[in-house]
């Protein structure tokens, strides 16, 4: 096989590192295209692998554009596919950049594998999820929900596989690990109003050394950066993580605080105590690790202080047990 994967932002990498280095091991053929904010420093390219030989860049970045974002994905993936005519375009979750990418793929005729469809988080995510995944052939689903959601609406091959971020988690945790000096895992993407502010002066009020995730590239981004920038004094910020780096961040940290659907994903797993702040994942299956909370300061606060008494949670399979890459190569394989 020849398998095509779209990573159109750094947390792309870490949802098809493991399928794509089970190919590879196994002798098929990968295509790498990485483009959208995949590319850019502030954005957290730093964290991801250099692009090889054979492998393609996607020039496709509009800050506060996501319509035009989508449009320079399509067209680029799609004199890439035109060019290399894989059996497969991979794509994963429910980003703008990434639609644009399934377009292109279901306009030239290449099957479409999609990753992570069926889910529910909130806001327009879901429109754009299920369009994807109205694209696809094969649907490569996290949870038995997702897979039942799935099986209601499209057509083609649904198969629960579980989550390959929780592969790449597993294994970047494998061994004994001490644990550092107690701090707060902080991770806020552009959402609702007032999201970064409300989280970060929880946080700061903790008296906890606090580490903060840069967030992603959704319009709005400019002003959570404005805001986190204000407590920089306070806290020690990451632009660039491995997803391995960042696996080991969370498993280490005494509390994980934001908006990002890994407190509930990758969390669920390691058993990491998250609170989840504001709508963003507010349809977002979650396991017990989760306590949520809204835009107020002294509830977050609260909330944490409730997490840092309860300490870790038992680890829960609910987004998959840390073997869905040999899953999903053997479905593409035969379907």
């Amino acid at each position: 096989m020849r398998v095509a994967f779209a990573v159109l932002s750094r947390a792309n990498w870490s949802s098809v590192a493991p399928v794509a280095t089970l190919l590879r091991r196994e002798g098929h053929g990968v295509v790498l295209l990485r483009g959208g904010s995949a590319l850019v420093d502030r954005y957290g390219a730093g964290g991801l692998p250099e692009l090889g030989p054979g492998e393609y860049e996607i020039r496709a970045l509009v800050e506060d554009g996501p319509t035009e974002t989508a449009c320079l994905a399509a067209a680029q993936t799609g004199a890439i596919l035109r060019r290399e005519r894989p059996d497969w375009l991979y794509v994963v979750g429910d980003r703008h950049e990434m639609l644009g990418a399934a377009m292109a793929g279901a306009y030239e005729g290449v099957p479409i594998a999609h990753q992570m469809g069926g889910e529910r988080s909130g806001l327009i995510d879901d429109r754009v999820r299920d369009a994807i995944s109205a694209l696809a052939t094969l649907h490569l689903a996290a949870t038995a929900q997702a897979s039942e959601r799935l099986r209601s609406f499209v057509a083609g091959t649904v198969v629960q596989t579980g989550c390959p971020r929780i592969d790449g988690v597993r294994e970047a945790v494998a061994g004994e690990w001490p644990l550092p000096a107690e701090y707060l895992l902080v991770y806020v993407h552009p959402a609702d109003a007032g999201v970064a502010r409300a989280t970060m002066s929880a946080a700061v009020a903790t008296g906890l050394p606090v580490r903060l995730c840069w967030p992603n590239a959704d319009p709005g981004s400019a002003a959570v950066v404005r805001e986190l920038r204000e407590h920089g004094p306070d806290v020690a910020a990451y632009r660039a993580l491995s997803p391995a780096r960042y696996a080991l961040m969370m498993h280490s940290c005494s509390v994980l605080v934001g908006n990002s659907s890994s407190g509930l994903r990758e969390g669920a797993w390691l058993g990491v105590p998250a609170v989840n702040v504001g709508t963003r994942q507010q349809l977002r299956e979650r396991a017990a690790n989760v306590l949520d909370v809204g835009l107020d300061a002294g509830a977050i606060l609260e909330a944490i202080d409730a997490q840092r008494a309860h300490g870790r949670y038992q680890r829960s399979d609910l987004y998959g047990d840390g073997h869905a890459a040999p899953r999903i190569v053997a479905a593409l394989g035969g379907a």
